[in-house]
């Protein structure tokens, strides 16, 4: 299994420690260093794998990081062994949150963030490149944080700082609750799989 923006590897562990062999991949050097001293395989890029193949790809809150999401889903095919599969969990640009707050959104996190998709264009994205048996996922989300932290940026605070009151966010309306948890468009994130195709 290889973990695309996989940080200092705490998430490696758990696939580790289900029998799993495992590495990551982390540009940050000193989180690729903290990793590497825990003795997991993580390497600077994707290219860096370019002659191994893998069972199974995650990319958790990485994809609206890279500059072109199509080339690096295209690599992540390639590097999929036929019928193996691919885990993507990103922001949802049609989200009840981000219908609510606009610019504020928490999701948006510019600069950091580059590329943000939808359900059909990140279906479109993974197609495009090669996966079949595209499934987007049901799972629970932060619905109370993500609000919380776009009405801290709404107010002109930044929800990461010290400074940033400990106040409880108000609740989503029903509807919006229900909308946002069971919605297959408007959840606050989109939770895809897909497959490489079988030989």
């Amino acid at each position: 299994m290889l973990d695309i923006g996989c940080g200092n590897g705490d998430w490696l562990a758990f696939p580790k420690q289900a029998g799993w062999q495992v590495a990551g991949v982390e540009p940050d050097e000193n989180a690729r260093r903290a990793g590497s001293d825990r003795g997991f395989d993580i390497r600077p890029s994707l290219s860096d794998f370019s002659n191994e193949a893998f069972n199974a790809l995650t990319l958790s809150h990485v994809i609206e990081h890279v500059h072109d999401p199509l080339s690096t889903l295209q690599t992540c095919h390639e590097l999929l062994i036929p019928g193996a599969t691919i885990f993507i969990d990103t922001p949802n640009l049609d989200s009840v949150g981000h219908r609510i707050y606009g610019k504020n959104w928490r999701g948006l996190e510019p600069p950091r963030h580059l590329v943000l998709f939808n359900r059909e264009g990140l279906h479109r994205a993974l197609e495009a490149s090669g996966f079949v048996d595209i499934r987007f996922r049901r799972r629970f989300y932060p619905l109370s944080g993500m609000q919380l932290q776009s009405r801290l940026i709404a107010s002109g605070i930044d929800p990461f700082s010290d400074a940033a009151p400990a106040c409880r966010a108000p609740k989503f309306t029903a509807s919006e609750l229900l909308e946002a948890t069971f919605s297959k468009k408007h959840t606050e994130f989109l939770t895809v799989t897909g497959r490489r195709a079988p030989s």
